[in-house]
């Protein structure tokens, strides 16, 4: 019987290592997250706190994408290649985007999985954890300039929308094609998942989208949603909403 590689129960070994490397910071950012109340100076610290934790995760997943060989990939992930089998047609940013995902999921559910999520876009996911009561997104395109928070992020995605030089131009086209966003717009746009076992699931189908749409590898793809699936059962809804139909 083929070994499935569970994300949910363990913690694969590319993981394990970024959680070593961002030991300090993580238990900083758990020590206030355990708080009732946060004070005005604490809670100008947890984005900075996200920002250092997220952006030393990403760096560390993507450059083991980058290294691993096809053949050692699930050893070390634990989970298919998010290049699809390192296709030479799949972008870059698929593994960087998957890998993230899953990255900041499994990191920050250390904190409590139902702080943990993922905001679904086409053909993009995006990790959040909420602290304090207030939702914090961990975009990979904007880890330089801070780590905003969920309405901040509406009002980026508009931002970018309007800007053909801002890094995450295309992913805002994607989402609307109107001439007249508006951050609200965004927001009805963009579907979230709470959770952590949710939020991976939602990394399981972003993974299943490219393979069918970019390598046309129609049992690969198969696989992954229904692991997909078996993650977040309500995923196979939203799936279909994106015009994605595939039965596991």
């Amino acid at each position: 019987m083929r070994k499935r590689f569970e994300l949910v129960d363990s913690m694969p070994p590319v993981y394990s290592a970024v959680r070593r490397a961002v030991e300090l910071p993580l238990g900083e950012l758990k020590k206030l997250s355990e708080k009732g109340r946060l004070s005005a100076e604490e809670r100008e610290s947890v984005p900075l706190l996200l920002a250092k934790i997220g952006s030393a995760a990403f760096r560390m997943v993507s450059a083991e994408v980058e290294r691993t060989p096809p053949n050692k990939f699930k050893y070390v992930f634990r989970h298919p290649a998010p290049q699809l089998d390192f296709d030479p047609v799949a972008p870059k940013a698929v593994a960087r985007c998957a890998a993230n995902a899953i990255a900041q999921t499994m990191l920050f559910s250390e904190l409590g999985g139902n702080r943990v999520g993922i905001l679904s876009l086409p053909g993009h996911v995006v990790p959040t954890v909420k602290i304090g009561g207030t939702t914090y997104v961990l975009e990979r395109h904007l880890f330089e300039s801070g780590v905003p928070t969920l309405r901040d992020y509406m009002q980026e995605l508009n931002a970018a929308y309007l800007s053909p030089e801002h890094p995450m131009h295309t992913i805002s086209r994607a989402l609307y094609s109107g001439e007249t966003p508006t951050p609200g717009v965004f927001a009805r746009k963009v579907r979230y998942f709470g959770g952590k076992e949710a939020a991976l699931g939602s990394a399981y189908l972003n993974m299943s989208v490219y393979a069918l749409s970019i390598s046309n590898n129609r049992a690969r793809a198969k696989r992954l949603f229904a692991e997909a699936i078996r993650l977040n059962p309500n995923i196979s809804r939203h799936a279909a909403t994106m015009g994605f139909e595939l039965s596991p």
